[in-house]
């Protein structure tokens, strides 16, 4: 990397902080990401998406099979908790997502 790129990172980390960690990039964990917490800042998104992975878990199988009041646990970090923890049932619902019978 150029040299007067590394320092112009070094400046702006010194004044900002080191970044905060990215979000997801698996394409169902960015529609989660999105959704996890509804008009959220990032800290709060982050929390949310954290709990989600390690309570409920990210695979949209865990989602079905996950009690309603955990979602809406998860979904309370943001705005419109029980709105979108409801959104789980258009997973079942949908053609050809698991859960379909």
């Amino acid at each position: 990397m150029d040299r007067e790129v590394k320092q112009i990172l070094a400046t702006l980390r010194d004044f900002y902080g080191a970044p905060s960690a990215l979000p997801p990039t698996e394409p169902f964990e960015e529609v989660l990401w999105d959704n996890v917490a509804y008009m959220a800042n990032d800290a709060r998104r982050r929390l949310a998406f954290r709990v989600l992975s390690e309570r409920i878990g990210t695979a949209p199988e865990a989602i079905i099979g996950a009690r309603q009041e955990a979602l809406i646990e998860v979904a309370a970090h943001g705005i419109l908790a029980n709105t979108f923890a409801c959104r789980r049932w258009d997973l079942q619902s949908s053609p050809g997502q698991p859960g379909e019978t």
